[in-house]
């Protein structure tokens, strides 16, 4: 952390909650904000939208499960924990069980 360097930048609306990185892809990550789950697949240098969720609207923390890349968990402050196991591209509603 003595040096940063910005490597992309989506904008003022963006309003980033979370960013993760993929602990089984470290190319791989993953930022939060409002309704929205964005990836980079290239370090950060270049954003995909994955997917837009309305039922989050404060989300508070994300995490990779370390030992599965493709599963995901969110905590949003006003509709409890999600779970998603493709990625981020759908969500459920989740009891967390490691």
């Amino acid at each position: 952390g003595e040096s940063w360097q910005c490597v992309q930048h989506l904008g003022p609306d963006t309003g980033f909650v979370d960013v993760v990185i993929d602990p089984q892809h470290p190319d791989t990550v993953y930022a939060m904000g409002a309704d929205t789950l964005w990836r980079s697949i290239d370090f950060g240098a270049t954003w995909d939208t994955v997917a837009r969720v309305p039922a989050f609207n404060t989300w508070c923390d994300m995490s990779i499960r370390p030992d599965s890349a493709g599963i995901l968990l969110l905590g949003d402050n006003t509709s409890g924990i999600w779970k998603s196991t493709n990625g981020g591209l759908t969500w459920a509603s989740a009891v967390v069980r490691w």
